[in-house]
């Protein structure tokens, strides 16, 4: 009887990755998410003080591995923009 192996390893490189930071060319990614988002403000006229009534994100992630965890970096990221 032939015992075959009910495991397996593999490993991801990525390709063509590189960057100089001297002249600041090169691709140091592989992958590029786009989106965008857009904000109604209320800004107070004699204040000045800011008031975040709505926000809408539009993110095109291609297939999600994992729904929750990109949920939450995209909001994470948009809530650091917002905060500054």
């Amino acid at each position: 009887m032939e015992r075959v192996s009910m495991g397996e390893r593999g490993f991801y490189q990525t390709p063509e990755i590189h960057f100089n930071r001297d002249t600041e060319k090169g691709e140091p990614f592989f992958y590029y998410t786009m989106g965008a988002s857009v904000s109604e403000v209320l800004i107070d006229r004699f204040t000045g003080q800011l008031k975040l009534e709505r926000s809408d994100l539009l993110i095109d992630i291609g297939e999600s591995i994992n729904p929750g965890i990109d949920r939450g970096q995209i909001i994470g990221g948009f809530i650091q923009g917002v905060v500054g």
